[in-house]
């Protein structure tokens, strides 16, 4: 087994172990963040609430007048995925569900008291996630963060292509 040098920072020498090395960390990142997108939490509301449910719960409160089909757009998901998840949510006693009265086509989801508060508690989360985030880089100059925010477009830049051609492929070869 040949061995390579390998430093705090990567690898060192060819390009190729350096691209290895940030695509490991890449990976490992996304795992961790991935495996709080995974479990459910109680946001305040009494309730435990998959992500995918306080998504929903999220969209509701960011836009009380849009109906399922809207909100169904605004996720990227399936209608037939509000309405299960809106059922849920029913059960939950988060929301309610009423049909447009001139158009029953319609269907629009509200958020209850406790809804609000699995609203609010969500919000609270994102807010606490992006200031322990900012308190990690206030150490970096303007240039850093700029450096920083570029990288992380790039990175989204060739995951949206590279995700795009492989779901089209359905196949992991070139």
């Amino acid at each position: 087994m040949t061995r390579r040098n390998v430093t705090q920072d990567g690898p060192t020498g060819r390009k190729s172990d350096v691209s290895r090395a940030i695509h490991e960390q890449f990976e490992r990142i996304v795992n961790k963040y991935s495996s709080l997108q995974e479990a459910p939490f109680d946001y305040g509301c009494g309730v435990d609430l998959y992500p995918s449910e306080v998504h929903v719960v999220e969209v509701i409160g960011k836009h009380p007048d849009a109906h399922m089909a809207e909100i169904a757009r605004i996720l990227g998901v399936t209608r037939g995925a509000i309405q299960q998840t809106g059922d849920r949510l029913v059960k939950k006693g988060l929301v309610e569900k009423f049909m447009d009265e001139n158009d029953r086509k319609k269907v629009y989801l509200e958020l209850t008291a406790k809804g609000k508060a699995a609203f609010e508690g969500h919000e609270e989360y994102h807010a606490e996630m992006s200031s322990r985030m900012g308190e990690r880089f206030e150490g970096l100059s303007p240039g850093e963060v700029a450096s920083l925010k570029n990288l992380l477009d790039e990175l989204e830049s060739f995951m949206d292509v590279y995700q795009k051609q492989k779901l089209q492929q359905k196949s992991w070869s070139r």
